[in-house]
């Protein structure tokens, strides 16, 4: 995302408290969510540079200014700033109140008998407000979730703005060097139209497809077209184009059902482009005895085409069925170091792609010619190897090419350097969910990943185990070999935990001693093995010679059950116990021993 973009989200007031809890918890320098109320505040945000995106969750305690509506701002109208807390499809229907603890103060006495206060956690409600009112605990997750999915629609609005002329420049260039040299052989005007009806069928897949000539249009909608600047009409679910040159109009082409829920604005724009393509043909047709000028126009457009591949500001690379290179633009050979001669005709696979990754990214291009693919355009990043040996990360778009009869004749990619942002990416990830000393998730890792479980177990039904560990007398080896001795037991307890649970399993250092672990895919028998498979690593480590001090480690093993309503809060609490049950037994055992 450009560093200049940043988004602004502002609730009422009474969310002061949420929504500096939001602030902290989704950590950007491109997000800021503000709680005020009088117009002038609301103006006063709006009005700063430094937003190119508001986002406004309409509240009735909200005072909005007067403002002209533009793409800046966005906003969602809301019953009560307490339906940014409770989704209202998820509340019963009743004439309840809903309000904040805040707002009872707005309310003077505590009278009224049909309010609700809903609790998320933040405020401390008193028991008065209890005795008198109906309590909804709402948690602060549905906000956050209403929160981020503003930051995520920010931050693709952003991506589709910076590739949103690309996209139309890619579907110029494909017609034009696909459909172009198919219209120029075609003898009769009749041919042209029968042509690109068969082309729009296979593109666009509509209902049908119709050509009509000038008089046989409704006056209505062919008024409608003379007067787009567009030459096209979207009318009653059908898109209508005019085929026109040079002011001279052959006809007008309908396409039923055009309006699919795959519908976007690029799709019309193709669609129009096949119709100039169309145009040029029928032109052509018509001026056959001005051949000469006719190859000077179709040069034209060839030049004006590479243009557009030389200014792109992404790599545009197009390649044969077998994957060679047939053309690649000034910036795909600037990021990769070669020059055009060292890249045309050779294999794009062999000569750019690391070994690694060469037969997966060949094997995805074979099918997207085969047609396995369905999808007219797939993303996919992979890395590309420069001529001096450096890998590169690049974001593709592929589509394929046609023939005149309908083959596909290779691929043509636009592609993005993301690599100093996924090198960002990784280092903010890591930075703020990776414990530093042990490599494991620390907690607010783990915290995260567990609520991801949890969701998926309540999706899928299937249970997981929580394990609490605790290291034995970590405070005792601090004090008798140091903290470097301890700061190594903590790293090889780590390294025991990996090796004894699986990939898949969420393992995080929670606490000084403390680790914690999402054993997933529960079953009746996963309890006792995972106690004997850490207890035989544990004895394992403590045999190998060399060793200044002994690991213990207590454990409490708890198997979540998805249809009871608990918090990884409250599972933690249980796992605890259990862990401190398991720490007694110990030591009764030693001191048994020692008697």
């Amino acid at each position: 995302m450009n560093g200049g973009n940043k988004l602004c989200i502002i609730v009422c007031r009474h969310l002061k408290k949420e929504a500096e809890y939001a602030n902290k918890s989704i950590d950007s320098p491109y997000f800021k969510i503000v709680s005020v109320c009088s117009k002038s505040e609301i103006l006063e945000t709006i009005t700063n540079p430094e937003f190119s995106k508001i986002f406004i969750f309409y509240s009735p305690c909200m005072e909005l200014p007067e403002m002209v509506e533009n793409e800046k701002i966005s906003l969602t109208n809301l019953k009560g700033c307490w339906e940014l807390l409770v989704d209202p499809y998820m509340v019963r229907k009743s004439a309840a109140k809903f309000l904040l603890p805040c707002q009872l103060k707005d309310k003077g006495s505590f009278e009224k008998k049909n309010i609700v206060v809903i609790d998320t956690g933040i405020y401390r409600i008193s028991s008065k407000v209890k005795s008198k009112y109906q309590v909804f605990h709402a948690g602060i997750n549905y906000f956050l979730s209403r929160i981020e999915n503003c930051i995520l629609n920010f931050k693709n609005d952003c991506l589709s703005s910076e590739s949103s002329v690309l996209k139309r420049k890619l579907s110029e260039l494909s017609l034009t060097f696909d459909l172009l040299g198919n219209f120029s052989a075609i003898a009769t005007e009749k041919q042209v139209i029968e042509t690109i009806i068969d082309i729009y069928t296979v593109v666009f897949h509509p209902e049908e497809v119709q050509f009509f000539y000038p008089c046989d249009v409704q006056p209505d909608i062919l008024k409608k077209l003379r007067n787009s600047s567009r030459k096209s009409l979207i009318e009653s679910n059908c898109l209508y184009l005019l085929i026109s040159h040079r002011k001279q109009e052959y006809g007008v082409l309908k396409l039923d059902n055009f309006m699919t829920d795959n519908y976007d604005d690029y799709r019309r724009y193709l669609a129009e482009s096949i119709v100039k393509v169309a145009e040029l043909s029928i032109s052509n047709i018509r001026v056959w005895t001005n051949l000469r000028k006719t190859k000077t126009i179709i040069k034209e457009e060839r030049d004006i085409a590479k243009k557009y591949l030389d200014i792109a500001g992404s790599i545009i690379v197009v390649l044969d069925r077998k994957g060679n290179i047939k053309l690649i633009n000034r910036a795909g050979l600037e990021v990769l170091g070669y020059s055009q001669k060292e890249l045309i005709g050779k294999n794009w696979f062999d000569t750019v792609l690391p070994e690694h990754y060469r037969e997966k990214i060949r094997s995805a291009h074979f099918r997207l010619i085969s047609g396995k693919i369905k999808k007219s355009v797939k993303y996919i990043e992979n890395p590309v190897l420069t001529k001096n040996g450096q890998e590169r990360i690049i974001a593709w778009r592929n589509t394929v090419i046609f023939d005149r009869f309908k083959r596909i004749t290779g691929t043509i990619s636009s592609g993005i350097d993301i690599t100093e942002r996924k090198i960002l990416e990784e280092k903010l990830r890591a930075l703020s969910i990776t414990d530093e000393l042990t490599g494991l998730y620390n907690r607010r890792g783990f915290f995260l990943l567990a609520e991801h479980e949890m969701k998926r177990a309540k999706r899928t039904g299937r249970s997981f185990y929580l394990v609490f560990i605790d290291v034995d007398g970590l405070k005792n080896i601090n004090d008798t070999f140091g903290h470097q001795e301890g700061d190594r037991v903590l790293k090889e307890t780590a390294l025991i935990l990996q090796k004894v649970f699986r990939k898949s399993d969420v393992i995080g250092r929670i606490g000084g001693d403390e680790f914690a672990v999402i054993a997933s895919e529960a079953t009746g028998d996963d309890r006792e093995l995972l106690l004997k498979r850490l207890s035989e690593a544990i004895d394992r480590r403590n045999k190998q010679s060399g060793q200044k001090t002994e690991i213990s480690l207590s454990a409490g093993v708890l198997k979540y059950d998805p249809s009871v309503e608990s918090s990884i809060d409250e599972l933690l609490s249980q796992a605890d116990r259990l862990m401190y049950e398991d720490k007694r037994k110990k030591m009764y055992n030693n001191q048994r021993g020692e008697i």
